[in-house]
């Protein structure tokens, strides 16, 4: 078995302000990526995680973190991902999903 992996992706709608009305979830042009958490489990069962931040405003920002977040997934035995699973449960912890899984 190689490596399995759980993503948690949080983003953040800058440009509405709080009288707005809530965004349009179908619409991307009110979110930006904020941080990516990732979890890791290897074939022997040892289990990591990390969250990564975006480190400012800007857009370089945004695709600095995608681009560190691709880096991460690519480091570790299972990459690159040849199956995807989403998950829209209540927990937000990284071990809880590779649990979740098993």
């Amino acid at each position: 078995m190689t490596g399995r992996f759980a993503i948690d992706i949080e983003t953040v709608s800058p440009s509405l302000n709080h009288y707005e009305k809530p965004p349009d979830f179908e619409d991307p042009q009110y979110f930006e990526l904020l941080a990516v958490v990732l979890g890791y489990e290897s074939s022997d069962g040892e289990q990591e995680a990390e969250m990564l931040f975006r480190t400012s405003s800007t857009p370089e920002a945004e695709l600095d973190l995608v681009a560190r977040t691709i880096d991460w997934l690519g480091e570790r035995e299972g990459a690159p991902i040849s199956r995807m699973v989403a998950n829209s449960s209540t927990s937000h912890s990284s071990s809880d999903a590779l649990k979740r899984q098993q």
